[in-house]
């Protein structure tokens, strides 16, 4: 029997995403105040083309990354080489649920902008949380960055049936327009939804193209991933409902969980 392995979604929307994200850095203050009270090193799964990373190493951090996607550590390469701060950087290429690192004196881990959302069952959220209580110091800090409103703009698309549009980007380089758009309905896996993009690139001259991912999104609730940190070695400290540190509630835009590592 042949197996396939599902392609990586992001190796293909590489290019894209940091399109999309080239001028959001509302969470870099967090990050850079949660290395300044822990220090290094530190590890970020779902790094992707390191938006996060290149800053913390410019800070002076020692940071490791870890991404399923080649195409966006091969962005993230790139981009720390440019800054002059590869020698601050280690790269792996790997699931956050199967974690394996050499290094198990991290002091500060985080997931961020929603990445932990795609692991699409609860044994591998599980799993992903236990991996990096086994990777960090006792006392160490966790962050996990959940989208609560993107969520349930997904959930009502999947009730309703509706297209998202999800951003239009510029190129100035270019030239080339990107549209951004999503559909979404119930995933396999019990509270999931599968989300279907279209990145649409305009160019000045030639042919629209389009490229098509699949992924998947979690809603995750603040009782669910309370219960899933006591599990797997972690003490809940404080939640918040922005980057902005706010006060969190049902309705908050995000769910932003600062974690402690429990002694083993």
């Amino acid at each position: 029997m042949t197996q396939h392995t599902p392609p990586e979604p992001y190796d293909a929307i590489a290019a894209w995403y940091d399109l999309e994200h080239a001028d959001f850095a509302d969470d870099l203050e967090l990050y850079l105040g949660l290395a300044g009270a822990t220090g290094d090193p530190i590890v970020e799964l779902g790094c992707g083309s390191g938006r996060l990373l290149v800053p913390l190493a410019q800070a002076g951090y020692r940071v490791t990354g870890v991404d399923t996607s080649a195409a966006m550590l091969a962005r993230c390469r790139a981009a720390a080489s440019a800054a002059g701060v590869a020698e601050r950087m280690t790269l792996v290429q790997g699931d956050m649920a199967g974690l394996a690192l050499p290094a198990h004196n991290f002091r500060l881990a985080f997931v961020a902008l929603g990445s932990f959302q795609h692991l699409a069952t609860l044994a591998a959220r599980r799993a992903a949380l236990a991996a990096l209580r086994a990777h960090v110091l006792p006392g160490a800090t966790l962050a996990l960055d959940l989208a609560q409103a993107e969520a349930r703009r997904f959930a009502q698309a999947a009730e309703t049936g509706a297209l998202l549009h999800i951003g239009t980007h510029h190129d100035a380089a270019t030239g080339m327009i990107l549209t951004h758009t999503a559909a979404a309905h119930y995933g396999a896996s019990p509270g999931t939804l599968a989300l279907t993009h279209w990145y649409d690139a305009h160019p000045q001259a030639g042919p629209l193209t389009r490229t098509c991912v699949a992924t998947i999104l979690a809603p995750i609730t603040r009782s669910e991933i309370e219960l899933l940190l006591a599990a797997t070695g972690w003490h809940l400290r404080e939640t918040y409902g922005d980057h902005a540190l706010d006060p969190w509630d049902d309705l908050s835009p995000r769910l932003i969980v600062i974690a402690q590592a429990a002694e083993m």
